[in-house]
């Protein structure tokens, strides 16, 4: 969960782009999910092109998805493996090699 007011967003975003590109073949699916306000919608387009981002975005400004997840805070990051359980969250920007991360990945794929 993120937004393109959110510096710590855009700290992470090369992070998880990179994250897609390494491990889509591995069955990876990376799904941003923007609670930029309604109306942003062109906000969110110019964001992901100006960060190269290729992975799916969803645009949530009801926060429906932070919700769910009981997730407070951007940017957040939930790993759900292949059944649908939740394997790892995380509150802040993400490392690419932040052990937990890699460790949830490696047992989730």
């Amino acid at each position: 969960m993120w937004a393109t007011w959110c510096a710590p967003c855009r700290e992470e975003i090369p992070a998880l782009q990179s994250l897609h590109v390494a491990r889509a073949a591995d069955g990876l699916r990376i799904v941003g999910v923007s609670v930029d306000a309604r109306g942003a919608v062109d906000d969110v387009r110019r964001f992901a092109g100006e960060f190269g981002i290729t992975y799916e975005l969803w645009h949530d400004p009801a926060e429906g998805v932070a919700t769910a997840f009981l997730l407070h805070g951007v940017p957040s990051t939930v790993l759900i493996d292949r059944e649908g359980i939740v394997r790892w969250r995380h509150v802040g920007p993400i490392r690419e090699d932040d052990p937990g991360l890699m460790a949830a990945l490696s047992a989730a794929l």
